[in-house]
């Protein structure tokens, strides 16, 4: 039988007492087996074999119901994606319809506004893009000076009438002028008096 040095002994069972503690440790013995068998598929463990053999039908229907479970998964989220999908073009349509009525556009018009939302990055805005339209659109230009409901001039302050006094005009053309002069004549009275 071949000798072997003490010191080399000693490490030897240091290794030994260490790989028992992790095979046979109650938190991460059974994860450690596994990580050695799937290493060395040949060692001789018979708690993992053991396990493997209870749990490969367990586990086959897990994976199975799990594919169930991912395909049901992705039928939901595609089925809610077309619900909000739908709903977002509800909104659309809405936002579109009521802009159609409050600038009164025609269906060109309103094609113009589809096609403005999508060069000028607009997709949430049809209001934006509908403004946008209509600023394009030529104004009406005004047909005479004077509105058709009034056929003299506002005078606000009656300003325009002939009897009108100097200085109630004064006050309303020019306020720092006349107060000047209601100063000034304020300090004659006063000289006058005194």
């Amino acid at each position: 039988m071949a000798e072997i040095e003490d010191a080399k002994l000693a490490d030897l069972q240091r290794a030994n007492q260490l790989l028992a503690n992790l095979l046979d440790d109650p938190k991460d013995g059974l994860s450690f087996k596994r990580k050695i068998k799937e290493k060395y598929p040949n060692a001789n463990l018979p708690d993992v074999a053991i396990i493997e053999q209870a749990t490969a039908p367990v586990m086959e229907e897990l994976t199975q119901t799990q594919a169930r479970l991912d395909a049901l998964d992705k039928t939901f989220n595609d089925y809610k994606a077309s619900v909000e999908s739908k709903e977002a073009e509800g909104q659309l349509r809405g936002a579109l319809d009521k802009v159609q009525k409050e600038y009164s556009f025609t269906d060109e018009k309103m094609a113009e506004v589809v096609e403005t939302m999508r060069t000028q990055n607009l997709a949430h805005a049809p209001e934006a893009a509908a403004a946008l339209v209509a600023k394009s659109l030529p104004h009406a230009t005004p047909t005479g000076s004077r509105s058709s409901l009034r056929t003299q001039p506002l005078d606000i302050y009656g300003m325009q009438s002939s009897k009108i006094d100097e200085a109630y005009r004064t006050l309303h053309e020019r306020p720092w002028d006349f107060f000047e002069s209601q100063v000034f004549d304020v300090l004659d009275e006063f000289q006058g008096a005194a």
